[in-house]
C-alpha cells in the first residue's frame, strides 16, 4: 500500500489519493502490531497532507512519526 501510495502522491499527483493509501497501510500495521510500519505510514501520511495543505494535521503526523520512531528506536525514520 505504501508503495501505492508513493505513486499517487508523486507519478499521478493525486495526493488525496496517496492519503487514502497510506491511511490503508497504518491501519494495517496498527492491525498487525508492526511498529516499523506504522511510523512509516504516518510519516508518509503527513506528506500527503503537506501536499493538500492540511498542515495541523500533517504536523500532528508528522511529530506522531517522530516519536513512534524513537520510542522504537527506529534510527532512519528519525531523519525523515
Amino acid at each position: 500500500m505504501r508503495s501505492t501510495g508513493i505513486a499517487r502522491a508523486t507519478d499521478m499527483a493525486d495526493p488525496e489519493g496517496a492519503l487514502g493509501a497510506f491511511s490503508g497501510a497504518l491501519r494495517l500495521a496498527l492491525a498487525s502490531s508492526n511498529k516499523r510500519g506504522a511510523v512509516q505510514a504516518t510519516l508518509y501520511r503527513s506528506e500527503a497532507l503537506r501536499l493538500l495543505h492540511r498542515l495541523p494535521e500533517a504536523t500532528a503526523d508528522a511529530l506522531y512519526a517522530l516519536e513512534g520512531a524513537k520510542s522504537a528506536g527506529l534510527v532512519e525514520e528519525q531523519w525523515r
